[in-house]
């Protein structure tokens, strides 16, 4: 928006940073593995900037700064598989689009007024010098700020350089990457599954009630696997972005979310052990996210994600050349469906009511349909045996009695199991409904801000 006050204009969401150029030109990434865009002046239609070459093992254009005359921008092409120290910075021309390698790893690199291009690397900030009339670099590079914070799912350094030489940066690893795998029993009594700690998100408990799937969050979201009796992590996909995993009725693969940065995140199948590459399940022009892998019936439910509607559930079966169809379509959101053990009904999320709660509606003719939740409530699990229904609401786990009575289902009403904190988003439920398994967030919280000034005289020396 104008600095003097306006109306704002929305060029769309972006998660890798943005750069204004002398003339007002800004520059911005799109989504998470997308190329640049750019939008001209006073312009409002962004124009395609650069393209992300997946032939080269790229695997999106993020953090562009833009040099003071204008003429060339620095950004960070993130490559698949790798982390963010093995990334490259590249110089971009933008009066002909055509792209240089400048830095061979690193990341979110800027130019300062000293001379000087500063870029995160391995744990620390480097600087080299820079020549900006012969865009040549200098001498070889050498750390100004040992451990600064690096966001490790997007290349993000925590670091921020005043135009007076204040630099401010926080220390320490990735918050994200301090989190645990809990067992919890019902009275809320919790144990670690491994003392290992990753960046760990949504945990799904294998049909057998033995492994657990899991996202761990990196530059490159991968799926793992992870044994509850040992404690043994063992990783699944090592490129693109993977998320949403579902086991399958018997346990030998998942259904999950992967992307390639530009394109919608679309529904792959791969084996659990690690002994396959994944594979396509259906093209998609939305993005479509695995909810639930149905024991009878090999039917596959997920949430589509429409322009017009929002989120919405479909349901497939998953055989060759089967057809997808939306099953549960309204101007309201719903997600997070989740199949029965029977296969006759599905517990999902609504806000239908004007807040998220669990309902539950039989299939696949949705005649009958319950709610469950009446104070809010989010991500519904059932019992191995169908006979309880567990959900969230902030901290707390509830549980709902399921009885029948003339084909119909009845539920108690919900009671408190337990209290904890715990990520959000990230949890299931043992088959015997015994015990749960959630993410928990070690992190200390970050009290300090490390501020030095005249850091400009420092580089000079």
């Amino acid at each position: 928006m104008p600095a003097g006050g306006g109306a704002p204009n929305d060029y769309g969401s972006s998660h890798q940073g943005g750069s204004f150029g002398p003339d007002g030109t800004l520059i911005f990434n799109t989504s998470h593995g997308a190329g640049l865009v750019r939008v001209r002046g006073n312009g409002t239609t962004p124009e395609v900037l650069t393209t992300v070459n997946r032939a080269a093992g790229e695997a999106g254009h993020h953090w562009p700064h833009v040099l003071p005359d204008g003429r060339y921008a620095l950004y960070t092409a993130e490559l698949d598989g790798e982390s963010y120290s093995e990334a490259r910075i590249m110089l971009l021309s933008l009066e002909t689009g055509q792209s240089q390698l400048l830095i061979d790893g690193g990341s979110d690199a800027r130019y300062i007024p000293t001379g000087h291009i500063v870029y995160w690397h391995s744990g620390a900030i480097w600087s080299v010098p820079f020549d900006l009339s012969s865009r040549r670099l200098g001498v070889a590079a050498v750390v100004v700020l040992p451990d600064v914070m690096l966001a490790e799912a997007n290349g993000h350094a925590h670091f921020a350089v005043a135009a007076d030489g204040t630099v401010a940066y926080l220390s320490g690893a990735d918050p994200n990457g301090e989190r645990g795998v809990m067992l919890v029993d019902r009275t809320g009594t919790a144990r670690p599954v491994t003392t290992e700690r990753k960046a760990y998100r949504e945990v799904r408990v294998s049909p057998e009630g033995t492994r657990l799937g899991m996202n761990v969050i990196a530059a490159n979201d991968s799926l793992w696997t992870l044994d509850l009796d040992r404690g043994a992590p063992t990783r699944i996909t090592f490129e693109a972005e993977n998320s949403a995993a579902v086991w399958s009725p018997d346990g030998t693969g998942f259904a999950f979310t992967r992307n390639f940065g530009g394109e919608p995140p679309q529904l792959h199948l791969v084996p659990s052990d690690g002994s396959g590459t994944p594979r396509l399940i259906r093209p998609s022009d939305r993005p479509e996210f695995a909810d639930s892998w149905s024991r009878t019936g090999n039917l596959l439910a997920f949430t589509r994600e429409e322009s017009a509607t929002g989120p919405d559930i479909w349901v497939m079966p998953m055989e060759a050349n089967a057809k997808a169809l939306p099953w549960l379509a309204t101007r309201f959101d719903e997600s997070a469906a989740h199949f029965s053990p029977d296969g006759r009904w599905i517990a999902y999320v609504s806000n239908q009511s004007g807040r998220f709660e669990v309902y539950v509606r039989s299939y696949p003719g949705g005649a009958h349909n319950r709610q469950v939740s009446f104070e809010g409530g989010t991500d519904p699990r059932w019992r191995g045996d169908g006979r309880e229904l567990f959900y969230r609401h902030q901290d707390s786990v509830l549980v709902s009695d399921v009885t029948t009575a003339g084909g119909v289902l009845r539920f108690s009403p919900a009671r408190v199991l337990f209290k904890g904190q715990y990520l959000i988003f990230s949890w299931d439920v043992l088959p015997n409904g015994q015990g749960f398994v959630f993410i928990k967030d070690f992190a200390r919280p970050r009290t300090a801000v490390t501020l030095i000034q005249n850091w400009f005289a420092e580089l000079k020396k």
